[in-house]
């Protein structure tokens, strides 16, 4: 929250990174959005359910929803000024916040189906070549990558004799044990990361809400500081992860978003010294 009736008026370095942050994070939005279309094309099929779908396209619906609590708490941890804070003003926001948490409270339930999906995968039966699924509207996976299964690219795909299909149920997705592996730690990965996610979502809330009554100090603050190091430190970890695995936009997506609560977190900052001064000179 900002005493200043135009908190942006001083458009200094830090107002002007966070700008970079906040369009680099839109532009990433936008290629996840092709992204989701891209998979989904090998991922659904027509008798697709509805969970399916939305599970589909878990990034976007997430990404959506980060999109707009960040834009959230730019304007209550910065933007907005005290008296703009009326009640109808905090509980629209409040509304928001709970509803975009909804949204990203979806992702590690999806990421969970997702794994258990990969776990119960099934070797497929009397299959010790590719070729012998071409026709039969088949994706191959490699470390996210999806091909078709076709007679120009079966040969191409695996030298592995052993088959499985990591989707059980609509049996699209063909994997061989090489590919099964990485897939499964990918997952447990994604799930591990959207949890982490969560945790600072819920640490940062608490932040507003204490500052908002004008603490900035305690033992809360201490558990909550802690909370956010080791989650953003395993999401560092993450992006070291991505690169490994060869996914250099995951890590560099995963970087802006951390740069971007960075972000949030200097907005917080800045508001608990004003608490302070505003304690001392009272």
């Amino acid at each position: 929250m900002n005493n200043s009736k135009n908190p942006y008026s001083n458009f200094d370095l830090k107002q002007k990174i966070k700008a970079v942050v906040y369009t680099i994070l839109l532009i990433n939005f936008g290629y996840y959005i092709w992204l989701d279309i891209s998979v989904a094309q090998h991922t659904l099929f027509e008798g697709s359910n509805l969970g399916e779908r939305f599970r589909a396209f878990t990034t976007t619906i997430d990404l959506s929803a980060w999109i707009i609590l960040i834009a959230v708490y730019e304007l209550e941890t910065y933007a907005l000024s005290d008296e703009v804070f009326t009640k109808n003003k905090v509980l629209l926001l409040n509304f928001t916040k709970f509803f975009c948490v909804l949204g990203i409270a979806h992702t590690p339930y999806a990421y969970y189906i997702n794994l258990v999906e990969i776990l119960s995968a099934v070797e497929i039966q009397g299959v010790n070549d590719l070729c012998q699924l071409v026709g039969m509207e088949k994706s191959y996976a490699f470390n996210i990558t999806y091909t078709e299964i076709t007679a120009d690219t079966c040969k191409n795909l695996s030298n592995a004799s052993q088959f499985f299909y990591s989707d059980p149920r609509t049996a699209l997705i063909v994997q061989d044990a090489t590919g099964l592996d990485i897939e499964t730690h990918l997952a447990r990965v994604d799930l591990v990361e959207s949890i982490a996610w969560i945790l600072i979502i819920f640490a940062i809330e608490i932040n507003v809400r204490l500052q908002d009554k004008n603490q900035a100090s305690g033992t809360i603050f201490s558990i909550v500081k802690y909370t956010k190091v080791i989650s953003y430190t395993i999401l560092w970890s993450f992006c070291g992860y991505w690169i490994y695995w060869g996914h250099y936009m995951f890590a560099w997506d995963e970087s802006m978003w951390i740069a971007g609560f960075f972000a949030i977190e200097m907005n917080l900052s800045e508001w608990r010294k004003e608490i302070r001064s505003e304690a001392q000179v009272g």
